[in-house]
């Protein structure tokens, strides 16, 4: 059995490390790391690429700090999303967030599959499932991720060369149907988790089991990478899927978005 608490900061980590890798690398957008909190800024107008998170404040000084991320995320005129993990602190972060303007939205289950448990050999329901290796496949992953998004395309056509390097953490998996892109996944390496994400089909060819298909290329990937567990967010929804497959609850995550103009303490 693991250490569940060592394990859930593992998974606050990792989604801090995704949100701001290739932000680090890029001269478009930034990275701001302070040994207490984590801000990836892609400068484009979309919270799934504007992320806070990875808070480790004092509680002396939690307040202070809350103000001042809140005033210089309304500097940028661009929306963002605050994740509290198992591991923020203070321990009543998501309390005082609510207070200083930034009342909780959703909540994610963060999750891990023992990769022990990882069996080769399941269905693919007809999917052929490919690591995406050229910007254009690239740029196929984020019209499936979000067809209707011109931001997605962006993100993706900005950072296709820092994303598909030599050595990069990230790894995305492209399944098509009859030659058509139409599922997603991403397996991302950070210390000795992979965690998953943009598990996603587009509408018309769901119900077909290609996200169960995706999802097990995915953990497949992340026993190639020498890691000990996949892990990832389920939404409400999704959580009841991942559990069949094995995946275990072990901590929770709270979205908390920042629109500009619209913070009211």
């Amino acid at each position: 059995m693991p250490d569940l608490s060592h394990l859930a900061v593992q998974i606050e980590r990792n989604f801090a490390e995704h949100a701001c890798h290739a932000h680090r690398r890029l001269p478009s957008m930034t990275a701001a790391e302070t040994g207490d909190l984590v801000i990836a800024d892609s400068g484009l107008p979309d919270d799934t690429f504007n992320i806070v998170a990875w808070a480790r404040f004092d509680a002396r000084s939690a307040g202070a700090r809350i103000d001042s991320t809140i005033e210089w995320l309304g500097t940028t005129g661009r929306p963002f999303t605050w994740w509290v993990g198992e591991g923020s602190t203070p321990v009543d972060l998501s309390d005082r967030l609510a207070r200083a303007g930034l009342p909780g939205g959703d909540s994610e289950t963060a999750m891990y599959l023992p990769l022990t448990d990882v069996v080769q050999g399941a269905r693919t329901f007809g999917l052929d499932i490919r690591v995406v290796r050229t910007a254009s496949e690239l740029a196929a992953f984020a019209r499936v991720q979000a067809p209707a998004s011109g931001t997605f395309l962006t993100f993706y056509e900005q950072a296709a060369d820092v994303l598909l390097c030599k050595g990069s953490e990230a790894t995305y998996l492209l399944g098509y149907h009859d030659g058509v892109p139409v599922s997603t996944a991403e397996v991302f390496r950070s210390g000795d988790v992979g965690g998953i994400f943009g598990v996603c089909t587009l509408p018309a060819y769901r119900r077909r089991g290609f996200g169960t298909a995706m999802m097990t290329a995915a953990t497949y990937v992340c026993r190639s990478l020498g890691v000990r567990a996949a892990v990832l967010q389920a939404s409400k929804m999704g959580e009841s899927v991942y559990a069949a497959m094995g995946f275990r609850p072990v901590g929770t995550f709270v979205e908390h978005p920042f629109r500009p103009g619209r913070v009211t303490p």
